[in-house]
């Protein structure tokens, strides 16, 4: 099974593969760029370094990067060549008019043969003689393709996140209740969100260290957020409720991981704040003699990870809040397998729009500096591989750890972590 998934995904960009083309799996829009660079001849110049973030969602950012890939992971010119050869030959066949039953073509005729074969081995001509490329400027998220209406997306977007960050229910909080197992399946908690969590004041500051039970009592109350948040989307209710099910489920840790980054971030300190206070610190972190043992051993290598792959990295891009909204937007409408194809299309749309604002908001800030913009741009999406990569760790934790039975989870986030979607009680 792994395999087979490994298969739908574009070795070059991470777009979803098209099959095997030039001895590697790629996609079309890969596949028509290293054809036209290697029949051109093309050279191209990286304005940045030469180790640009090659991704779908800015491939065309960097040719030059993205082209020096396309050799890394293998894929034939030679293989280019031949298929350049063997059309050739093909349509030297197709424009040649048998003696015995065609009568000598027309001057015109034999001309726009000429042009048609022309266009087709030089890429130049007449457009009605041209293929169209599967891989367009559109790809690139550009200030060129606003309508006045996005302008106040991100505006939106922040209070959106302030309001769910925010929102508490009119009851006082009750100790015993906070302490509440909530073992339920993620389907029941996902249309009853009260049977989870009240709704109380969210403090990602380092009160308390860290410990099992205030673990879970943190990681529910940011579900409640989670599920405040996610509806603030038009675009998420506009979906079906097995598409919503599927989205929320599987974005559920990439949330986690990336707000509770930002947020420890914030009170500047290195390690994972909960939203009831709980904090794991880092190693260098001065309070790491104080931390709980069993934390340490469950968390291990993503704390390292958070601190060095996601806090580090913000500090350095100043992250702003507005960035983190708009990337929290983009990392959420990700395509997911088993969605239906409308839902595949509102999660591509709204991607697409929520790309095309962060884009324009990075570049107000310096309007003349592209370097700066493209820079920051790449960079800060590709988060979204540390957020992969702490999700398939933090999986394999839950599930060793309900093997083993050290850290008795509620039944809720073993679901959450576990498999298919559940429909048990």
């Amino acid at each position: 099974m792994e395999i087979e998934d490994q298969k739908l995904v574009c070795r070059v960009c991470g777009d979803i593969a098209a099959g095997n083309h030039y001895s590697q799996v790629v996609c079309n829009g890969c596949k028509g760029f290293f054809r036209r660079s290697v029949w051109s001849r093309r050279q191209y110049s990286c304005r940045f370094g030469g180790d640009c973030v090659v991704m779908k969602e800015c491939r065309n950012v960097c040719r030059s990067c993205r082209l020096k890939k396309c050799f890394e992971i293998g894929m034939n010119p030679d293989a280019v060549q031949h298929e350049r050869d063997r059309n050739f030959r093909t349509d030297q066949a197709s424009c040649s008019p048998s003696p015995a039953k065609v009568k000598k073509p027309s001057c015109s005729t034999e001309c726009q043969t000429e042009v048609t074969l022309s266009s087709r081995l030089s890429g130049s001509g007449p457009p009605s003689f041209k293929k169209e490329s599967t891989d367009t400027i559109l790809d690139l998220p550009s200030p060129y393709h606003y309508d006045s209406q996005e302008d106040a997306i991100a505006a939106q977007l922040v209070y959106n996140e302030r309001r769910a960050f925010t929102m508490q229910d009119d009851i006082p909080v009750n100790p015993e209740v906070l302490s509440r197992r909530a073992d339920i399946s993620f389907q029941v908690a996902f249309l009853n969100p009260s049977l989870v969590c009240h709704r109380y004041t969210m403090e990602f500051v380092p009160k308390a260290i860290l410990t099992p039970d205030s673990l879970m009592t943190g990681w529910r109350r940011h579900f409640i957020y989670y599920m405040d948040w996610i509806r603030s989307f038009d675009e998420f209710r506009a979906m079906s409720l097995a598409d919503q099910l599927i989205l929320t489920r599987c974005r559920h840790t990439d949330h986690g991981w990336f707000t509770h980054s930002y947020n420890t971030m914030l009170c500047g300190r290195y390690g994972i704040c909960f939203a009831n206070g709980g904090f794991h610190p880092h190693s260098t972190d001065y309070q790491w003699v104080e931390r709980d043992k069993i934390i340490g051993e469950f968390y291990e290598s993503q704390t390292k990870t958070v601190a060095d792959h996601l806090i580090t990295p913000m500090k350095e891009q100043q992250l702003d809040f507005t960035e983190y909204v708009l990337l929290k937007a983009i990392f959420f409408f990700r395509e997911e397998t088993g969605m239906t194809p409308e839902g595949m299309y509102i999660v591509s749309e709204a991607r697409k729009k929520y790309l095309r604002v962060l884009y324009k908001y990075i570049k107000n800030k310096s309007p003349t500096d592209e370097t700066y913009t493209w820079n920051k741009f790449s960079t800060i999406l590709s988060f979204v591989t540390v957020l992969s990569a702490l999700k398939s760790m933090m999986d394999d934790r839950i599930m060793m750890n309900h093997f083993f039975k050290i850290i008795e989870f509620d039944g809720l986030i073993i679901d959450v972590h576990n498999g298919e979607l559940s429909s048990a009680p």
